[in-house]
């Protein structure tokens, strides 16, 4: 839930630490947001680095994305996660299995890393 602890939540509650939210996006167990600014945070399960925070570390709280700025979409998938910057690039970070990362190696990466670059 994002509020530091793993108590059942009876009734609704807000994240403080973020403000201007413009995009969300859930993978299994895991949540990335996106500011007005474009900078994107993670939290929940990282098992795979889905949250792009630099470990595998679990976190219940949000966590800053390092590095990545100037961000106009967000995805995620079942525990990898991926942004789109102004430039056009494609980042991707977290499970890499079957290649949904854009290329077969490494298994997971805890940083997002840039695979593709789209036409605008």
């Amino acid at each position: 839930m994002g509020t530091g602890t793993s108590e059942d939540i009876k009734e609704r509650d807000f994240i403080t630490t973020l403000e201007n939210v413009e995009g969300i996006a859930c993978g299994e167990s895991h949540t990335i947001f996106k500011n007005y600014k474009g900078q994107v945070y993670g939290m929940g399960s990282n098992d795979y680095g889905q949250l792009g925070i630099g470990s595998r570390l679990n976190t219940k709280s949000p966590q800053k994305i390092w590095g990545l700025e100037k961000v106009k979409q967000i995805a995620a998938g079942r525990e990898f996660s991926a942004a789109v910057l102004a430039t056009g690039a494609v980042l991707t970070w977290g499970q890499n299995e079957s290649g949904q990362l854009g290329e077969d190696k490494p298994a997971y990466q805890e940083i997002p890393k840039r695979y593709l670059i789209l036409p605008m």
